[in-house]
């Protein structure tokens, strides 16, 4: 699988395409950046190919506002564990929303499904469960069942990220949100899928530099 430049780094100049684990960093959770042996962001504490001081951050709650009227705002992260989830519930908490809030969510298998749903299930109204790939991966079906074992909302399969993409858009109006999340294997494609559709806006999403309302531990 091929990925942009937006989808590998919202900040990073470089095209990346990952094939097998060459191209995943030594912690297992994201992909390296061209060119480079470290992360192409901090995605996790216990990263050891990565100085912490000089990663940029991508796919942080990066908020995309809508593009035109009537459009949803899209927001993008990786959060992949429970202890992720609860900060992303903390800033969907604190970022008010008019409308519903819509997830398209993979989870690679080897991370606690349950528990990212168990963090989130207040904060999210419905979800579209998209598959993951590689010897880690899970397929959109058995994500809905762990999700929707700890629900008690819409639960939906999707055979791609786009497609869960393109189904969350078409359930949503003009005040709702669609939260992008579960790993940097399913933000890339969304980013591709965004890209390809209009939704980015005609610069690089900026790094997020403000003062987050949370911060990962």
């Amino acid at each position: 699988m091929a990925f942009s430049r937006n989808a590998l780094g919202l900040a990073e100049s470089a095209r990346a395409r990952p094939q097998g684990r060459d191209a995943v960093c030594e912690c297992g959770d994201g992909p390296r950046s061209s060119g480079r042996d470290r992360c192409a962001a901090e995605h996790s504490g216990r990263c050891g190919g990565a100085r912490l001081e000089t990663v940029r951050l991508v796919a942080r709650y990066q908020v995309l506002p809508p593009v035109a009227a009537g459009a949803p705002t899209w927001i993008l992260d990786v959060a992949h564990n429970p202890a992720a989830a609860r900060v992303l519930a903390s800033n969907l908490r604190s970022d008010l929303s008019a409308g519903r809030t819509l997830a398209v969510c993979g989870i690679l298998a080897d991370k606690d499904a349950a528990g990212v749903a168990a963090e989130l299930r207040d904060c999210i109204d419905a979800w579209w469960c998209v598959p993951t790939e590689g010897e880690r991966g899970r397929t959109g079906a058995e994500l809905k069942r762990v999700i929707g074992a700890e629900v008690a909302v819409r639960v939906e399969a999707a055979d791609s990220t786009a497609a869960g993409c393109a189904a969350a858009l078409a359930d949503a109006e003009a005040r709702d949100r669609i939260v992008v999340f579960g790993s940097f294997h399913t933000v890339a494609p969304a980013i591709d899928w965004l890209e390809a559709h209009d939704f980015l806006p005609p610069a690089p999403v900026p790094e997020y530099t403000a003062t987050p309302q949370a911060t990962y531990v």
